[in-house]
């Protein structure tokens, strides 16, 4: 790329280090908020398509992929500047977010699994072991 206004210097090189330092850096921050998802084994994939889990009955239950995108803000002055705290607190956020989005598609997955076997129960505003519901008060 071209250096222009909007790009005095630029480097494909840092830009990649950027992007992987970052999703690194959000992910450790889900898995801070919501441990469950490090808890389960993974296998890396060059590619996905769908997952599969096969029922009592023989037959295969499949789910798509799901897209999930985080926002991550922070003011360019506060990075020139060497601000960490900005950038912390940002990356603090979008890690909650991509916890909670991680969370939300795995009890999607697993309800849909429960109810394929008919394991499924009513449990609508009680609490569910670890997990806190957003607004919800946790009484001792």
């Amino acid at each position: 790329m071209a250096a222009d206004r909007r790009n005095l210097f630029y480097l494909r090189e840092y830009d990649q280090a950027f992007r992987d330092v970052f999703s690194r850096v959000i992910r450790l921050r889900g898995e801070e908020a919501y441990p469950l998802p490090k808890e389960i084994p993974t296998e890396p994939r060059p590619a996905i398509h769908t997952s599969q889990v096969t029922l009592p009955s023989g037959e295969a239950l499949t789910s798509e992929p799901f897209e999930m995108k985080v926002a991550f803000r922070f003011n360019l002055s506060d990075m020139v500047s060497g601000h960490i705290d900005a950038f912390t607190a940002s990356a603090d956020a979008s890690g909650r977010e991509y916890g909670e989005q991680t969370i939300s598609q795995l009890l999607k997955y697993s309800g849909t699994i429960s109810e394929a076997m008919g394991n499924a129960v009513a449990g609508k505003g009680r609490r569910f072991g670890w997990l806190r519901c957003p607004g919800q008060t946790v009484h001792s």
